[in-house]
């Protein structure tokens, strides 16, 4: 049967940038902090709790109309909130300086315990959850920890060196998935069938990390990340993990941080400042303007009643009562005549190549010796091509099927009276 966890292959879709209505649905709500906050949650109709830095608790017992600061140790800075159970309530993070830090509350978050950690971890942890009341996990480092009593005792276990884990959600005690992975090297993620004994690498990778990740139902999941080099993207399966698409933003920096899809057509995500918005299921994106520069967003949740809600530096909180996806973006523009540079590049054995449109036309896209002479017809279209982006791979083969040899080439696209070239690199 498949999972979400074989994932093999990615195309790329479109992104457009434009100005949206959404922005008027925000208010800021007051958290009486410039802390940075790292992540929210929702636990009930009323309770929910934010995890910030210098050991920033806020929680709320009225639905968000208001947030206090409960006790916290001010040597963790938090980074994810779990509960396993009603009334019982778990922070993660780091202990200045990378270590492992939980913090356990059992009367609904009056008052913390901190047990101690793995003594081989030296890493402070990035996310946590739980599949049972008492069977939880978490990620610091190249470690994913397991705890089997509710966060009392962890044990750890060195996966991913020297990679860093980002991100772990299951599906049930037995499936789940980790991602991670090292600036300017590689993102990837790993699965478990068998409850963490084991973990095996999935057959993709990326040139940044994987943040975050959201599933669906057992056909679509969508998965985020990138850096403030790269920019972001979004990744997306509707066939349980048999392929994927893979929309590159560019624009997006410091990356993709969080996403929610309330069902497969519509959805948002944050990056840096910024809110991404879709209503057709990632085909195109709107990008709305949400704080102002300096004070990147973190993290976003929906709570019971619907309402949205996004934290991030400087104590920001803001809240959408209204779904973002559901309203209709206006002043939406599509991409300018555009050909993005190859990724990756230099190019090894496999490289694509991403172009947009602004009208429907005819296109072709041909790549060249720096002499002049044609290697390879990539885009040859008699057919009208539809606005937006387009992407096409190639293996590194010239016409007949050859493998080229390693050096400096030339990619030109033409589209009616447009053309641009760019240069790539094939390496050995």
């Amino acid at each position: 049967m498949k999972t979400f966890y074989n994932f093999i292959s990615f195309i790329a879709v479109a992104l457009l940038f434009g100005t949206s209505s959404v922005s008027a649905q925000w208010q800021t709500v007051s958290s009486g902090t410039n802390e940075g906050l790292n992540k929210v949650a929702f636990f009930s109709a009323t309770t929910g709790f934010i995890a910030g830095n210098d050991g920033l608790i806020l929680r709320t017992n009225d639905g968000g109309a208001t947030w206090q600061q409960v006790a916290g140790s001010q040597n963790i800075d938090f980074h994810d909130i779990a509960s396993p159970s009603p009334n019982i309530y778990v922070l993660a993070g780091e202990l200045q300086w990378n270590q492992p830090a939980v913090a356990i509350s059992y009367d609904g978050g009056n008052n913390w315990w901190l047990p101690l950690m793995p003594a081989n971890v030296k890493a402070g942890i990035s996310a946590i959850t739980f599949v049972t009341p008492s069977i939880g996990y978490a990620t610091a480092g190249s470690y994913v920890m397991k705890t089997i009593d509710g966060g009392l005792t962890w044990s750890a276990t060195q996966i991913a060196y020297p990679y860093f884990l980002n991100h772990v959600a299951f599906a049930n005690s037995l499936h789940g998935v980790i991602s991670g992975g090292l600036h300017d090297e590689t993102g990837f993620t790993m699965h478990t069938n068998d409850g963490g004994a084991t973990w095996t690498y999935d057959n993709d990778s990326y040139i940044e990390p994987i943040f975050t990740s959201q599933i669906l139902d057992a056909n679509n999941a969508w998965r985020v990340g990138g850096d403030p080099e790269f920019g972001g993207y979004i990744s997306r399966t509707t066939d349980a993990g048999a392929s994927w698409s893979h929309t590159i933003l560019p624009n997006a920096a410091p990356g993709v941080a969080d996403i929610h899809f309330a069902d497969a057509t519509h959805g948002v995500a944050i990056s840096g400042i910024q809110l991404l918005q879709t209503n057709d299921a990632g085909g195109t994106w709107t990008s709305t303007k949400l704080v102002e520069s300096g004070n990147p967003l973190s993290s976003m949740t929906v709570d019971q009643s619907g309402a949205y809600w996004i934290v991030g530096w400087n104590g920001i909180i803001l809240k959408s009562a209204q779904s973002p996806s559901s309203v209709q973006t206006a002043g939406a523009t599509l991409a300018s005549f555009a050909l993005a540079q190859n990724y990756p590049n230099p190019v090894a054995t496999n490289t694509q190549f991403t172009f947009t449109l602004p009208s429907s036309s005819q296109a072709t896209l041909k790549i060249y010796s720096v002499d002049g002479k044609e290697v390879k017809t990539l885009v040859s279209s008699s057919t009208l091509l539809d606005v937006g982006a387009h992407t096409y791979a190639w293996d590194a083969t010239d016409e007949s099927g050859a493998r080229v040899a390693s050096g400096t080439y030339i990619y030109k696209l033409t589209a009616g009276e447009e053309t641009v070239s760019k240069r790539l690199t094939v390496v050995q």
